[in-house]
């Protein structure tokens, strides 16, 4: 089984009332973003059999995640719990870097500055550096009338006793025109079973889609919605310096942060309790693995109302969405571990977005936080590129598609079955050093059956056994070294279209030039990837060995 994330963006062409708990009960105020809950339950009201709703709703194969407001066109998140600011001033300082409680022992290593909490909920993780993104709210006052009379009234009649009409409340909602990123993760057996599950469920909700409450009084009526057609391996694609993307090595620091709350069990008595994130989270990564050095966290409590049952829903302690903790890992953890935990969630109600986590790099002591500029200044696209920015341009888009190929080659490591021994694919690693085409030439001779170079037939007999997915890995090497089209091969399999969008100098459409006119990039791209596969492939066979 693989998991694919797709995104959508959600517009508002008005107010958006979604309630939270708490606050004065003749007024409502609303959530600062969609939750997962929202979307899974406007989706479920559109299904039209049981079949559906067991596929969409109750398999668990499909995950509706929270939307987030839109920052530089990429989804923010939750601002870590662990994030202060001085009194008065502007620095950024982030607690999880400081050990400990601040007390006489720790005077020196904890900030002497006053601090006090940042106002910015959200923040945006997918650059190199952090970008604040604001969502406003507005406020409406209402009065209560009576639906008969067509009127606020004090009584109900001279003869009869008062009663209490005519209250005055307010609604808090979301500002109409606000974007907000929203992401369903799709459980499938290859691409291709979650791709069409994608395209169901875009016809399914439609274009325009009703949200929240009360919205016969011209609340969240008017919501359009847009679909990305590419999906990812991430919740976030994860800026450099701040994601992890690598394996982690023994006796480094890592932190893990919730992109949304968390409901967990008490493994003993069974009650709802948060602090069983450690247990959950440990025992994934292996107690003996890794060793939880801080806590930066934040709780709450959650409910919601169902509508079609006209009833409060339970309510339940959650770790709240942007708490974090520093671990220290004491033996080596493959990133492929990782990734698993960051793709299936831990806790319950996964499918309602509950339990998302992203692993990031060990944290740092400052930071700095930019409010989000909007420009309206044209990217040029027809101008001559000097020899400079085309040298810059390779050098960003090679590390940007190196990137791509370790996350690709780890998803595809991850499912492999009867994995070949470390012998034949060191063998098979050998010609590709010095990632060229002669070493796609003498792989393809290799694998050619009753050739003159051909493997012999009990090294094929592995590579045949060997499943990626659903095909062998001598296929999937094979279709690498045959193929004729190698940007569609590399589009199909990397989604270059994504990196494209994201890693260029003067536009995309340049970018994508520029590694079509290059065919020594895409040789190496090429052998890239297939080394990649079989290097991961064999840090399974020998940690399984181990």
């Amino acid at each position: 089984m693989i998991t694919r994330f797709y995104s959508y963006t959600l517009t508002l062409h008005a107010p958006l009332l979604l309630p939270k708990l708490g606050g004065d009960p003749n007024s409502v105020q609303s959530l600062d973003f969609i939750p997962g809950s929202a979307i899974r339950g406007s989706i479920a009201s559109r299904l039209a059999s049981e079949e559906l709703f067991q596929m969409y709703i109750l398999s668990g194969q499909v995950c509706y995640l929270n939307a987030y407001p839109v920052v530089e066109d990429t989804r923010a998140l939750p601002t870590p719990v662990s994030f202060r600011q001085e009194k008065h001033g502007d620095q950024i300082f982030d607690l999880a870097f400081y050990p400990g409680f601040p007390d006489k022992e720790l005077e020196q290593a904890w900030p002497g500055e006053q601090l006090s909490g940042i106002k910015e909920s959200f923040l945006s993780l997918d650059r190199a550096d952090y970008i604040a993104a604001e969502v406003p709210l507005e406020s409406r006052v209402h009065q209560q009338r009576d639906r008969k009379m067509g009127r606020a009234r004090s009584s109900s009649g001279r003869d009869q006793p008062r009663e209490a009409h005519g209250t005055i409340f307010t609604y808090e909602a979301l500002e109409a025109g606000q974007d907000f990123q929203g992401i369903i993760a799709i459980s499938g057996r290859s691409e291709n079973d979650t791709n069409s599950i994608w395209q169901k469920i875009q016809e399914i909700w439609g274009p325009r889609v009703s949200l929240g409450r009360s919205r016969n009084a011209r609340y969240g009526g008017a919501v359009t919605v847009c679909y990305e057609k590419i999906s990812r391996e991430h919740e976030t694609a994860g800026a450099s310096g701040i994601v992890r993307n690598e394996d982690q090595e023994a006796g480094s620091l890592f932190c893990v942060y919730l992109t949304s709350d968390y409901i967990g069990r008490d493994p003993v008595s069974g009650q709802i309790d948060p602090a069983a994130f450690v247990t959950e989270l440990t025992g994934c990564l292996g107690k003996e693995s890794v060793e939880i050095l801080r806590t930066r966290w934040a709780f709450g409590i959650i409910g919601g109302f169902n509508r079609k049952w006209g009833l409060q829903l339970p309510q339940s302690m959650v770790l709240r969405a942007g708490s974090l903790l520093v671990l220290k890992s004491k033996a080596f953890i493959p990133y492929v571990d990782l990734l698993a935990i960051e793709k299936t969630g831990l806790g319950e109600r996964r499918p309602e977005g509950f339990g998302r986590i992203i692993f990031l790099e060990r944290p740092t002591k400052t930071c700095v936080i930019y409010n989000e500029i909007q420009s309206d200044v044209p990217i040029p696209s027809n101008l001559a590129v000097p020899p400079l920015v085309k040298k810059m341009q390779k050098r960003i888009l090679t590390d940007a598609l190196e990137h791509r190929i370790s996350i690709e080659a780890a998803d595809l490591a991850q499912q492999a079955k009867k994995i070949p021994s470390i012998s034949l694919l060191g063998r098979l690693r050998a010609p590709l050093r010095g990632y060229s085409r002669n070493g796609l030439v003498t792989l393809k001779q290799w694998l050619t059956k009753n050739g003159q170079h051909a493997l012999k037939r009990t090294a094929m007999n592995q590579l045949d056994a060997c499943r990626l997915d659903q095909t062998s890995l001598a296929q999937w090497i094979q279709a690498r070294v045959d193929s004729r089209d190698v940007i569609a091969d590399l589009h199909q399999g990397l989604q270059l279209q994504r990196v494209f969008a994201s890693f260029y100098i003067q536009s995309s459409d340049a970018a994508e030039r520029l590694l079509k006119e290059d065919l020594e990039l895409l040789a190496l791209f090429q052998t890239r990837w297939i080394d990649e596969v079989l290097a991961l492939l064999a840090r399974r066979k020998r940690l399984t060995k181990g």
